[in-house]
């Protein structure tokens, strides 16, 4: 939720139906937990270039699951590629396959020479390594300036406030490989995944009372069902409004408090993927919240979340009244291609804002436009030039905290990380 913007559970306490259900997937989750906690022993076999099946032959069945790997029908991991990769090109494609084919039926050789392969290669990386390292993404690509006299350019990254879960970055992490629970711990990190014992049947949300289970699949419909994103990242913000539910017990005083709902009738809520998709995933996911990590209260955290962060998270306490969540590195956005928004605003009309708005009088301003503003400090989310502005001098005066001088001055801006300047 961007602030700035049916189970079987019965009343009070919940069904015998929810509790099992509920039960059986913090059953089905702990043993996981347990055989990912298994010791793991990485030992090498040699297996023949082209022997894809491994079965000790190059063989047509091989071409056939080399062309399986190469149209993405079954995870082909690094110790695959090693095998696979007959024609040495970094990647198995069709034309391994085809190579292979050729060489079972005797059109040509490949070098079908042993290469030594781990059982972890063999294994999907780990998100670290599906990530890479966080300081070499792209940074995102500015318009150039339009150099026009007597108008103030501000350049703005990313989309909401920025705290929290980031809706862009989950998507990216999750097209990348990773899980809900990695996408969950990277935001929210030195949090676990809990499990609720009992949800209420009925929630009350701006002072009408809805089914819970109903509310929110619709609300996950409206927060992300427009972007259509991988199963991960529904997970992920599924369990990031679930957990604000429970944070305010069911009880939402305000729609900015935890999200905005889709309509019954909007395309968003009836169309065939939220249906068939959306919705059975949430009701899967549904139960799992998130707490500080051995907190015996089970607290439920602040799972905030916004569009596209800009680089960084920001952190609560530079926007809002909490302390947590805290800032992280996000710069799987920077490159979405509406991450970077320019607006041009004239001198006369931004000064008429300041005044307006009692932030500074005309004499404080003075006459020379580039010194009305100054940014005086920020996140460097982005770059050391770039971040969420903490503070900004406006004629005499000193506006604090993200996103405040875009509010004082109704000016809009997508986010509160942005540069400005004035030109002559």
């Amino acid at each position: 939720m961007d602030i700035s913007k049916k189970t079987g559970a019965g009343n009070h306490g919940g069904s015998r139906a929810g509790k099992n259900r509920i039960k059986k997937a913090a059953s089905v989750f702990l043993a996981a937990l347990f055989l990912c906690s298994l010791p793991f022993s990485s030992s090498a076999v040699s297996v023949k270039r082209g022997d894809a099946n491994m079965d000790g032959e190059v063989t047509v069945d091989d071409s056939r699951q080399i062309l399986r790997y190469a149209v993405k029908l079954d995870a082909c991991y690094r110790g695959h590629i090693k095998i696979c990769d007959v024609n040495n090109s970094g990647a198995v494609d069709v034309n391994d396959a085809r190579a292979v084919l050729r060489h079972c039926v005797k059109l040509d050789n490949i070098d079908d020479s042993p290469v030594e392969v781990t059982d972890e290669e063999l294994q999907p990386p780990s998100e670290d390594e599906l990530l890479g390292d966080l300081s070499k993404y792209p940074l995102p690509t500015v318009p150039a300036n339009e150099n026009k006299p007597g108008y103030f350019r501000f350049v703005v990254y990313g989309d909401g406030h920025g705290i929290g879960l980031s809706q862009y970055g989950a998507v990216y992490m999750a097209e990348k490989g990773c899980t809900y629970k990695y996408i969950l711990s990277h935001y929210f990190p030195e949090t676990e995944i809990r499990f609720a014992e009992t949800i209420p049947e009925k929630t009350v949300y701006v002072g009408e009372e809805y089914d819970t289970m109903e509310l929110l699949c619709r609300m996950v419909a409206q927060e992300i069902g427009g972007i259509i994103p991988p199963i991960e990242a529904l997970k992920a913000q599924t369990v990031a409004i679930f957990t604000l539910l429970k944070k305010y017990n069911y009880n939402v005083s305000s729609k900015w408090t935890v999200a905005t709902i889709a309509d019954k009738n909007s395309s968003i809520w009836t169309n065939s993927w939220c249906q068939n998709t959306l919705v059975p995933t949430v009701i899967e996911t549904v139960g799992q919240y998130l707490v500080k990590t051995n907190d015996s209260s089970n607290t439920p955290v602040l799972t905030v979340y916004s569009r596209m962060a800009a680089g960084a998270t920001v952190n609560c306490k530079d926007e809002w009244w909490d302390s947590y969540p805290v800032s992280v590195k996000s710069p799987f956005e920077m490159t979405q291609k509406d991450f970077v928004s320019v607006h041009y605003i004239s001198a006369a009309d931004l000064k008429s804002k300041i005044i307006q708005r009692g932030i500074a009088t005309e004499a404080e301003l003075g006459s020379d436009p580039s010194k009305w503003i100054k940014i005086l400090s920020h996140t460097a989310s982005i770059d050391k030039n770039r971040g969420y502005v903490t503070d900004i001098l406006v004629g005499g005066t000193v506006l604090s905290k993200v996103g405040t001088f875009s509010e004082k001055l109704g000016l809009g801006f997508e986010s509160g990380c942005f540069t400005v300047e004035y030109t002559k």
